[in-house]
Parts: C-alpha cells; sequence; structure tokens
C-alpha cells in the first residue's frame, strides 16, 4: 500500500484503502509502559493482539485440545469394540470366525484354529466340505432313522474286505470300482511312484492293461483307464496311496 500526503492534511481527507496485507503498517499514538507516542502498527501486529484480547487464540487452542481428545477416545473406543468382538470369536455362544483362507474356525483360548475347510469344485468334481481338525470317536453320523458313532463306523469299515472300500490321496473313504484290479506284486514303491524291476524292463513280462513304463524304463505311468487297489493316478504317473 503505497499513498502521498500533504503536512497537515486532516485524517477525514486521507483516502481509504482497498486492501492492506500483514506487513503493512498503519500510523497511530500507542500508550506503552506508561509512555505515550507515534508508532508505526504492522497489521500482523494488530491482528494478533485483537486475537488475544478477544481470547480467540485460547478458543483455538481448546478446540484442537478437544478434537484430539475425542480422537483419541474414538480409537480407545474402537480398539475396544474390536477387542469384544475377538473375545467372542469362535466361541460358543459367540460369533462364527473364518480365517484367512475361508476356513470356518475355533479359538483354542489363544488362537484361532480352523475346523472346516471348503474344497472349491473342478471341472469334474463337485465342491466338498472337509474337516481340518480330527473327530472325535464319539462324532455322530446320522442317515434316516440310523444314528452311528465315527468309532462304529471305522470298526465297520476295518471289518470290511479290502477290495471293498479304500481310503483316497485326500483322507476320503470311498468304495472300490467293481471292476478294480490287482497290482503286481513285483512292482516296488519308492517314494511317489513305482518302479519295475528288470524283467519288466527287458519285456519278458508285461504291464496289466493300462500301465507302462516311462522313458527311464522304469517308472510306472497309468492312462487311467484301470483302477488298481492302493494306488491313485498322480496325473500320468502311477502313485501308491
Amino acid at each position: 500500500m503505497a499513498t502521498t500526503n500533504q503536512p497537515g492534511q486532516p485524517i477525514s481527507g486521507l483516502p481509504f484503502a482497498d486492501s492492506v496485507s500483514s506487513t503493512d503498517a498503519l500510523l497511530g499514538i500507542v500508550t506503552k509502559a506508561g509512555g505515550t507516542g507515534a508508532n508505526q502498527v504492522t497489521i500482523l501486529v494488530l491482528a494478533q493482539a485483537i486475537s488475544a484480547a478477544i481470547g480467540l487464540d485460547d478458543a483455538v487452542e481448546a478446540a484442537e485440545t478437544a478434537a484430539a481428545s475425542a480422537a483419541a477416545k474414538a480409537e480407545a473406543a474402537g480398539t475396544a469394540s474390536s477387542d469384544t468382538v475377538n473375545s467372542f470369536r469362535g466361541k460358543a455362544g459367540g460369533l462364527a470366525a473364518l480365517d484367512a483362507l475361508g476356513q470356518l474356525s475355533l479359538t483354542d483360548g489363544k488362537s484361532l484354529v480352523a475346523a472346516l475347510k471348503v474344497l472349491p469344485a473342478t471341472q469334474t468334481t463337485p465342491a466338498r466340505l472337509a474337516t481340518v481338525i480330527p473327530l472325535d470317536g464319539a462324532t455322530q453320523f446320522q442317515t434316516g432313522d440310523t444314528v452311528a458313532t465315527l468309532a462304529d463306523l471305522l470298526t465297520a469299515v476295518s471289518g470290511l474286505d479290502g477290495s471293498r472300500v479304500y481310503i483316497d490321496q485326500d483322507g476320503f473313504v470311498r468304495p472300490v470300482p467293481s471292476d478294480a484290479q490287482i497290482l503286481p506284486s513285483d512292482l516296488v514303491a519308492d517314494g511317489s511312484r513305482y518302479v519295475a524291476p528288470a524283467e519288466y524292463q527287458a519285456g519278458t513280462k508285461s504291464l496289466p492293461a493300462g500301465l507302462s513304463l516311462n522313458a527311464d524304463d522304469e517308472t510306472v505311468m497309468t492312462d487311467g483307464s484301470q483302477f488298481f487297489a492302493g494306488t491313485w493316478a498322480n496325473g500320468p504317473l502311477l502313485s501308491p496311496l
């Protein structure tokens, strides 16, 4: 703000300023520390003095303190609410809980333990529900009016001919197909594969239908057309259960 005025010009004749900045100054009579005199006062100093005089600084500080306190209380309330919910997760009379893999979980008193999982459907098999934790022998199963415990079922299965049921690679009990074949006893299990002895490699003995040797002339492969008790088709590889 720049103006030029003649000495002795009355105040009422001075022009009005259109705008001011914090560094602009006013000319006035100031009484301070018992003395009175003409002083220049910047707009910033004047604004700070007015703010302090009407308590605006204190009001702003109080508002900031109240906002910080409210935020802290809200965070504490959120944490308490979360802790309350977590304390009921997976407990009897509480809340069902799913872990990061989507498995239904229970608590062991300290953390969540997966109890059930869903095996997704594929193009050839439907979705299945599987237990992740061992079932107690007293677990009951019901078909119609017939109720049996898991212990009863295991006892019954153990008394069946081995050609009628088997447990597959996923741990499921399945009926053995009626046309199941018996794997030759001289095929030796070696980890996830079967190894054929020299007679098969030399061609003096033949593998059953559906089986063949890999390019190494010792690993037994399957085309999946035949079921051999105690084995499963691990892709084209015949693997022991």
